[in-house]
C-alpha cells in the first residue's frame, strides 16, 4: 500500500512539473505577412514570394487617428528589423508579435534576408544603402527589392488568397540585357562574336526609399569608361533562330552621350574567315535608349551580319517583375 502511495505522489510530482505548450493567441491578433508579387494588383496571376526565402522587416507604431505621413516621426519602433520566415502556414518573425487596440503599425521591408550584410537598413525615414557598387565582386549580380510601404495598418488583411501585412516587393536596381542573334540578312555562312563592351556608365550610388514613398539613387560615382562582358578569341556563334542573351544588374541612372556598346565579331563565308568591327553603338544617339530607370528590364537587341546593313539594332524597356526561381530563391536572372 505504501509503495502504490508513492507511485501517486510521484506521478503527481511529475506532471505538476510537466510545462504544457498551449497556444494563448487568436491567430488573427497575430502580425503575418501577405507577400505576393507586384503584379497581384493589376493581375489575376498572382505569385507567392518563394517559401523558401526570408526577408527582413520593420515595424512603427502610432496612436489611431494619427497617420504615418503627417505624424512618422512621433513614431516609436514595434519590432524590427527581424527576419520573417514561412512558418509552414503564414509569415511571420521568430519573435511573435501582436496588434494593439488603437495603435497603428506602418511597415517596411526588403528581400532577400542577406542584404542587411551588404549595407541595407530600415528607419523611420525608410529602406536605405549608401555606397552601393555593381562591381563590387559582394554585390555583383545581386538584386534589391523593396516592399511598398504598407501604412497605418490596424490588422492582417485577406488579398488573393493570403492573410497578413500587404508584402508587395518590387526590384529596386535596373536590369540590362543585350541579345544577339545572327541578321537574316546577313551574306555570311557565319557570325562568331569574339568580344562586347559597354562603357561610360556609373556603377556606383546611394539608394534610398522613404515612408512617403518617394524614391531614388542619388550620388552617382565611379564612372566605368569600360567593362568587357565577353571575349574569346574563337567566339560565340550566333544563331538566326535564337537569342544569346547576356544579362546585367546595374545602377538605375540617366545615361551621358558617351555611353556605349562595342561589339567585335568574325565572319565565316565559303571557309575564309573575316574579321568585323569593333563597332560602336551609342545608347543614346544609336538605340534611342538611355534611361535605366529604377525597376525596369532594359533590353537591347543586335542582329548581327555583314553587308549593307551589317548590324540591325533596337532597344525596348518593359516593368522588371519579380519571379520564384535562381539562387536567390527570387530570380533568374
Amino acid at each position: 500500500m505504501k509503495k502504490r502511495v508513492l507511485t501517486y505522489l510521484a506521478l503527481a510530482l511529475l506532471l505538476s512539473c510537466t510545462r504544457i505548450e498551449v497556444q494563448d493567441w487568436e491567430p488573427q491578433s497575430l502580425v503575418a505577412y501577405n507577400v505576393v508579387s507586384s503584379t497581384a494588383a493589376q493581375t489575376k496571376a498572382t505569385t507567392a514570394f518563394p517559401t523558401t526565402s526570408t526577408f527582413m522587416s520593420s515595424a512603427y507604431q502610432l496612436n489611431s487617428g494619427q497617420s504615418w505621413d503627417s505624424n512618422y516621426a512621433s513614431s516609436t519602433l514595434k519590432f524590427g528589423p527581424e527576419e520573417v520566415k514561412y512558418m509552414g502556414t503564414y509569415w511571420s518573425t521568430d519573435d511573435k508579435h501582436f496588434w494593439e487596440d488603437g495603435k497603428t503599425l506602418t511597415f517596411f521591408s526588403y528581400a532577400p534576408a542577406s542584404l542587411s550584410s551588404l549595407g541595407l537598413t530600415i528607419s523611420k525615414e525608410g529602406v536605405s544603402v549608401n555606397a552601393w557598387d555593381v562591381t563590387d565582386d559582394s554585390k555583383k549580380d545581386k538584386l534589391i527589392l523593396v516592399a511598398d510601404v504598407a501604412k497605418d495598418k490596424v490588422k492582417n488583411e485577406s488579398f488573393a488568397g493570403f492573410t497578413g501585412v500587404p508584402t508587395h516587393f518590387r526590384h529596386k536596381l535596373c536590369k540590362v540585357s543585350i541579345r544577339l542573334a545572327k541578321s537574316t540578312l546577313s551574306k555570311a555562312d557565319d557570325i562568331y562574336v569574339t568580344k562586347l563592351s559597354i562603357g561610360s556608365y556609373y556603377a556606383k550610388a546611394d539608394f534610398k526609399k522613404g515612408g512617403t514613398d518617394a524614391e531614388s539613387w542619388t550620388n552617382l560615382q565611379n564612372k566605368v569608361s569600360k567593362t568587357v562582358l565577353y571575349k574569346d578569341d574563337t567566339g560565340k556563334l550566333l544563331s538566326s533562330d535564337a537569342f544569346w542573351v547576356l544579362d546585367n544588374v546595374m545602377i538605375p541612372q540617366t545615361l551621358t552621350a558617351d555611353s556605349y556598346l562595342t561589339i567585335s565579331y568574325k565572319s565565316v563565308k565559303s571557309g575564309v574567315t573575316k574579321d568585323e568591327g569593333p563597332v560602336t553603338l551609342y545608347f543614346m544617339k544609336d538605340f534611342r535608349s538611355g534611361i535605366w530607370a529604377i525597376g525596369t528590364h532594359v533590353t537591347y537587341t543586335l542582329k548581327v551580319g555583314v553587308g549593307m546593313f551589317p548590324i540591325q539594332f533596337e532597344a525596348s524597356a518593359d516593368a522588371w517583375i519579380p519571379s520564384p526561381g535562381g539562387t536567390t530563391g527570387i530570380e533568374i536572372l
